[in-house]
């Protein structure tokens, strides 16, 4: 192989396999001489096939790249060279010295150590390490989304577009064809493409059979029926992970625990949430977003987060499912309290004190629930409290925002095509606070202004005449 086409490429050699990672700069020159290049590896390395990594300095460059990497992987009419990935641009004075040291998503089967003097315009000529494969880095992974709402869209999209196989399963047919006839989800998520390699249906089995991962990203009142029908068709070491926000009406289970209580307690290892501050929208348009993944088995937390990671899209683990959970329900009823305080005209001083008093209700609960209240202070507590009580998108605080200017709460619910969680939510969070004994003002305020017509200045007035306290109390 030319020394030429050597500088900073990684490779390792698994079970017939070739995975190569290369850097930007030398991108072009692999285009330009993409037959030698695929000839001088499976010769010099004895291979059957070959799997290609570029790296890239930013997300945008990358995704226009990957995108050529389609059209390449269809131009070389090749089946021994399968093209795919992205990520950042190494940095030339480091090495690495396992695979959790690698940049971006560098799907590999093996972990690798880089030579220790590493230095620009050095050959990196890494090999592999003694210990087993690291199932961390995935390959291409099958993935059924149940929920074809804007948030289950938008992240099948992004499990699409990180080349992930992924099925999105929808409950209305209708909305379904229109998907898949237009490769555009109009009623939920409207302007955005999706990728031709998304597959949508109707049929629950076809979606979630052979899934490596499932995904339930539907409204929490609806979670336990349709999971249900999902249950049947799961392998034993399907991985069950939760993007929904809530709290069950009847039980007062996390959607976690309904994730538990329908699979059964022998795979409560295999569950887990994902939360944190995100907007349907904004994902799928490639914004920089960051949320947490839980599970009370770490690994099985890190194992979700090297599948969902992405150049726009980063995750961190945790093994607080307690606190993600709670954190993730409570903020949408603060944030229609925030709504309010907006809608009555009130300013940033207002918003304010609503969002850091809201926090201390989430980490008293948190805490008593067994959580831990460190948590709170996190990406799925104060990270998703603030975008919600702040962000146009909210429909939480669209919902607060319109009560505070007078209008109806049924007509607004009946204008809306997508759930405000903190509506419904309001009681059961009341009703868990109570049960936990746990005391949450702003909370039962929004209660009574939802569901006992309770005025929204009076709400403003009864919180604002409570009590002196401490700041800190248990």
């Amino acid at each position: 192989m030319d020394k030429q086409f050597c500088v900073y490429i990684l490779a390792s050699k698994r079970n017939g396999t070739l995975y190569i990672g290369v850097t930007a700069q030398l991108a072009t020159r692999v285009w330009q001489h993409k037959s030698k290049v695929v000839e001088g590896f499976s010769a010099r390395y004895g291979v059957d096939k070959l799997v290609y990594y570029e790296a890239h300095g930013c997300a945008e460059t990358a995704i226009v790249r990957e995108k050529q990497l389609k059209k390449w992987r269809r131009a070389w009419k090749m089946t021994n060279c399968v093209p795919f990935g992205h990520g950042p641009r190494p940095d030339s004075t480091q090495h690495c010295q396992t695979g959790e040291d690698l940049p971006g998503r560098l799907h590999v089967t093996h972990r690798f150590v880089a030579h220790p003097a590493l230095h620009v315009g050095e050959v990196w000529s890494p090999m592999p390490c003694a210990s087993a494969p690291n199932p961390l880095f995935a390959h291409r992974m099958r993935i059924a989304v149940i929920g074809g709402g804007s948030w289950g869209t938008a992240l099948a999209k992004l499990l699409a577009e990180l080349e992930h196989e992924v099925t999105l399963w929808f409950h209305n047919p209708q909305v379904e064809r229109i998907t898949a006839e237009q490769r555009e989800n109009s009623v939920y998520l409207a302007g955005f493409q999706l990728p031709e390699e998304l597959r949508t249906t109707t049929a629950m089995s076809e979606a979630v059979a052979g899934a490596a991962v499932v995904l339930a990203v539907c409204p929490s009142h609806a979670m336990r029926e349709v999971m249900a029908a999902a249950v049947p068709f799961l392998g034993p070491d399907t991985l069950l992970v939760s993007a929904s926000k809530g709290v069950e009406e009847r039980t007062l289970k996390r959607m976690s625990e309904v994730l538990v209580e329908l699979a059964g307690w022998q795979r409560a290892g295999q569950v887990a949430s994902l939360s944190g501050p995100s907007f349907a929208r904004e994902v799928a348009a490639g914004m920089p977003t960051a949320v947490t993944v839980a599970a009370a088995d770490m690994a099985v937390a890190e194992r979700l987060q090297q599948i969902f990671l992405g150049p726009t899209f980063r995750v961190y683990a945790s093994t607080d499912l307690i606190g993600v959970e709670i954190g993730g329900t409570v903020k949408n009823v603060i944030a229609i309290a925030a709504g309010v305080s907006d809608g009555l005209g009130f300013g940033s001083s207002t918003r304010a004190a609503l969002i850091t008093r809201g926090v201390a209700e989430i980490a008293r609960l948190v805490q008593k629930l067994g959580g831990d209240p460190r948590t709170v202070s996190g990406l799925s507590g104060v990270g998703d409290l603030v975008l919600t009580c702040t962000g146009d998108l909210s429909r939480n605080r669209t919902v607060g925002l319109r009560l505070g200017r007078g209008e109806r709460l049924a007509d607004i619910l009946a204008a809306m095509k997508m759930v405000a969680e903190g509506v419904k939510n309001s009681s059961t969070v009341c009703e868990l606070a109570r049960r936990a004994g746990v005391e949450m003002p702003i909370a039962e305020q929004v209660r009574q202004l939802l569901h006992d017509n309770k005025p929204a200045r009076q709400v403003v007035g009864d919180l604002m005449g409570r009590q002196a306290r401490p700041e800190f109390w248990s």
